[in-house]
């Protein structure tokens, strides 16, 4: 028992900091500090009954297991304020929602355009963290977008989406996984079930990964996506008017790097005059600068399995496929969000890039630096996920009505 203790304890102290950046630990650091650190109710209940269990059914209580008891206090400490920065998120989130929508933004939001974005902070949600099965939703899967093999993509709605006449915003999700793994249908999927159920039309693609195909092919299929959506989303019941991208990592990268390359010839080949721009965009520890010298861990995975050359022969090439040099004047709503324990990206990147953005984009920029969130906080529920969902929704609520005004003016 005190080993398991000792281990218990270890977890928790992972979760808490935020450990090596930029290195080869790094990886491994999020893969042990992820679930403990999202999770910290349920890691406190095991520890908890399992210690329970000894207890009960040990004859005596020796020295080393009063080592245990007092490790178990220091590690529930622990867990418990984790639980308590979990709850943080949605006072962070609130009020970068707030600094730049109004105070009352939220009281402006019409009921009459087919979305809403009710509050989803429900113990049931929390609690059952990986229930990803919601009623009144379908899914039309593996819809060819593309000539490739991974051009596939899923559409999520209401049931009652195509029994009506009303047409639909849509949201595009990339998925992330370091541009080399990952599938449609594995990440965000609480964010789109939320979306899903509350008026929008969502989908879910897969494009081509590296190395077998280097960058820039990936971020051509996100592209060859959207133009899909805008001449075949209405078949669905989506708005083809008003697009949202979003994504996570990598993903984070391609849904910013596609915003603010719309209708650039030099990554639509084929498809050069086709319209390629969205309405706004939330971006989720995303990757937004490949030239940083210090991040010398991802220069090197990025050279050897990403791009097609290396930073010394095409150093141009790191520089233009990085979000941060590719603002310029526009106007684009932009939600970005990142977690301040994120070893894998570093927050600085999320802080940078924002930085940027405010000074070129005259459309509103948000950003919320959630405490305690490790890289890949939003993939199931927790506690933090649901303040993230019920936010994003917010945004996009607000983006769509404002693009609705706009429009019918």
């Amino acid at each position: 028992m005190l080993y398991f203790n000792v281990f218990m304890l270890l977890l928790a102290v992972t979760a808490l900091c935020r450990g090596p950046v930029s290195s080869g630990a790094s990886v491994l650091w999020f893969f042990i500090s992820w679930l403990p650190g999202e999770l910290p109710w349920l890691f406190a209940t095991i520890q908890i009954a399992g210690t329970f269990l000894f207890f009960l059914s040990s004859e005596s209580i020796s020295v080393k297991d009063m080592c245990s008891l007092v490790i178990v206090v220091a590690a529930i400490a622990i867990w418990f304020h984790l639980h308590v920065k979990a709850r943080l998120a949605g006072q962070v989130l609130q009020d970068a929602l707030r600094d730049a929508l109004g105070k009352n933004f939220e009281a402006r939001l019409p009921l009459s355009i087919g979305v809403a974005s009710p509050s989803v902070i429900h113990q049931r949600d929390w609690l059952n963290p990986f229930r990803y099965a919601h009623k009144g939703i379908e899914c039309l899967q593996d819809i060819s977008y593309g000539d490739a093999k991974r051009n596939k993509l899923d559409i999520y709605r209401g049931v009652d989406a195509s029994q009506n006449d009303v047409s639909r915003p849509v949201l595009l999700h990339i998925h992330g996984g370091a541009w080399v793994i990952g599938n449609k249908n594995q990440q965000a999927k609480p964010l789109i079930s939320y979306l899903a159920q509350n008026g929008w039309i969502c989908v879910d693609i897969n494009y081509r990964l590296a190395p077998r195909n280097r960058y820039p092919d990936c971020l051509i299929d996100v592209k060859k996506a959207i133009v899909w959506i805008k001449e075949n989303i209405q078949n669905y019941g989506g708005d083809p008017k008003f697009i949202a991208i979003t994504g996570e990592s990598a993903g984070g990268h391609l849904c910013a790097l596609a915003a603010l390359t719309a209708n650039n010839p030099e990554f639509q080949p084929g498809f050069e005059a086709r319209d390629t721009r969205v309405q706004s965009v939330v971006s989720v520890y995303g990757v937004y600068d490949f030239t940083n010298q210090r991040d010398g861990s991802m220069r090197s995975f990025l050279e050897k399995y990403v791009m097609p050359k290396t930073s010394l022969e095409n150093p141009d090439s790191f520089r233009s496929s990085s979000p941060l040099f590719r603002i310029n004047g526009l106007h684009l709503p932009m939600f970005v969000i990142h977690g301040d324990k994120d070893c894998v990206v570093p927050v600085q990147q999320a802080r940078n890039f924002v930085h940027a953005l405010k000074q070129k984009n005259s459309a509103p920029v948000i950003y919320a630096e959630l405490p305690g969130a490790q890289h890949g906080f939003d993939i199931f529920h927790s506690v933090r996920t649901e303040f993230h969902i019920e936010s994003v929704g917010k945004f996009l609520h607000h983006c769509y009505a404002d693009h609705r005004s706009n429009t019918t003016t």
